[in-house]
């Protein structure tokens, strides 16, 4: 190459695209006159464009030019085999201005060369954004291809944009060595770079179209997790929900069958009365009466037979009268439920050595019979296990009648027990604790036992009022306030 001759030049104007083609060897060693617009300028070149290409001058002088002049200038070109650049250049501006308008760049193919520093525009897809101190690079991605449009630090930020918005990018068409950004070789460690670079002029060259969609990977990530744990959540509390109607089946399981139990003690216990007691009575009688017939009766002899004949009556007829008052207490239908505890209490106390303090309040009406039964039965079932276990000197018997429901509470000063070590249902005491907690269960109270050894025993009942009891003493207080 011959050495270039910095005072000569060529006078006729020639075209950016003549200039590209590199076909007058002679202009390797003259500078060249060449008309344009600038599209974008930096600290050390900038991009011209005329109706037929672009190119990029090298300026040794930063702001001799701004975006939008239109100049003219005469300087070397200079060609590595793939590009071509002017160097040394003579700038002289121009008065005229000639606009430049974007070209729309379709990214189904790679752009052809010759559109290398051309102005474009692109619509695209934001797959990220990143900055750093003289940087700021957008990863954009149109017809599954994905490039790159970079913005120095010292001419503006960028709007906030999100991953997944739709922009619209103007600049020019560079290079993929010329003009990269800093941070564009730790994009090509991580992608596939591609050979399309856009040089942005400044934040205005960005537009957002459109923002990132609402449904994202990410949003879809978070309702699967969330419908998982929904469908986990469901399935454990199907399952704990299963668990706990075995419970209850086994509990409505065992609960009948203690009642059977309960059922054919007592089935027991009325054939060994009628057996033992009644029975024996009956034979008694019968056998008396026998002998009378059989043999020649003697006046005493006659009386004698007759008198024992009518104390086994006697005895039976007490013995029936038990037996019927173990079935159902005859006090309730005669006396009622207020009074027949008080003298199933007092009865009590005239059988034993114990001291009993008893307070029942007018109870009468608020239950019906099945349940009068099982609060007879409870109260019944207390005091016999005082009189019969807890060698007590002092008991206390506390019927009291709330808005809401009945408390009783019955306690003795006597030997006491441990409710956690002690079966409910020991054998020792008969119907027992078992008894009186599946008749609360029935009524659905509650049952309370507060009692330590050598410490006496309390039981607590609470046991709900039927609603029409309820509302009817909600009226009674009503009417007294």
């Amino acid at each position: 190459m011959e050495p270039r001759d910095a005072n000569s030049s060529s006078q006729s104007l020639a075209s950016i695209s003549s200039v590209l083609s590199l076909g007058n060897e002679a202009w390797r060693s003259h500078r060249i006159r060449l008309n344009g617009t600038v599209t974008y300028a930096d600290r050390s070149s900038f991009f011209m464009q005329d109706s037929t290409g672009a190119v990029r001058v090298q300026a040794p002088l930063p702001g001799t030019v701004s975006v939008g002049d239109t100049v003219e200038i005469l300087a070397f070109p200079n060609s590595d085999g793939r590009t071509c650049t002017l160097s040394d250049p003579l700038v002289s501006p121009l008065a005229a201005k000639n606009p430049v308008t974007p070209l729309d760049l379709q990214l189904a193919e790679a752009p052809s060369p010759d559109k290398r520093g051309t102005l474009v525009r692109v619509s695209a897809l934001v797959l990220d954004v990143r900055s750093d101190e003289t940087t700021q690079l957008l990863e954009l991605q149109e017809s599954r291809r994905v490039f790159y449009a970079s913005l120095p630090a010292h001419r503006g930020t960028l709007p906030d944009i999100l991953p997944g918005s739709r922009v619209r990018v103007t600049g020019v068409l560079s290079e993929e060595s010329a003009g990269a950004p800093l941070n564009l070789e730790s994009a090509r460690s991580e992608r596939v770079l591609s050979a399309i670079h856009i040089l942005l002029r400044s934040p205005q060259d960005v537009t957002l179209l459109d923002g990132p969609p609402w449904w994202t990977w990410k949003k879809a990530a978070a309702l699967v997790g969330a419908l998982l744990a929904t469908i986990l959540g469901t399935l454990l509390w199907v399952h704990l929900l299963r668990l706990r109607l075995e419970r209850q089946r086994a509990a409505r399981v065992a609960f009948s069958r203690r009642v059977l139990e309960r059922l054919e003690d007592e089935r027991r216990r009325i054939a060994v009365n009628l057996h033992d007691s009644l029975g024996q009575s009956l034979l008694v009688i019968k056998n008396h009466a026998l002998l009378g017939i059989e043999r020649a009766p003697e006046p005493d002899a006659l009386q004698q037979r007759l008198n024992e004949i009518s104390g086994a009556a006697s005895r039976a007829i007490e013995e029936v009268r038990q037996i019927t008052h173990g079935l159902r207490p005859y006090q309730l239908d005669r006396l009622g439920l207020t009074q027949a505890i008080r003298a199933s209490i007092s009865q009590a106390a005239a059988n034993s050595s114990i001291s009993f303090a008893t307070r029942v309040e007018d109870i009468d009406g608020v239950f019906d019979k099945d349940a009068e039964i099982h609060i007879y039965r409870i109260v019944q079932e207390a005091v016999t296990n005082i009189l019969r276990h807890s060698r007590a000197t002092e008991a206390t018997v506390v019927i009291k009648k709330k808005t809401s429901d009945i408390s009783i509470s019955i306690r003795d000063n006597g030997c006491g027990f441990d409710p956690e070590t002690r079966s409910a249902g020991a054998s020792d005491l008969g119907f027992g604790l078992s008894g009186i907690a599946e008749r609360v269960q029935i009524l659905g109270g509650t049952l309370a036992i507060d009692s330590s050894p050598g410490q006496g025993s309390t039981l607590t009942i609470e046991v709900p009022l039927p609603s029409h009891a309820y509302d009817a003493g909600r009226n009674n207080g009503s009417n007294r306030r």
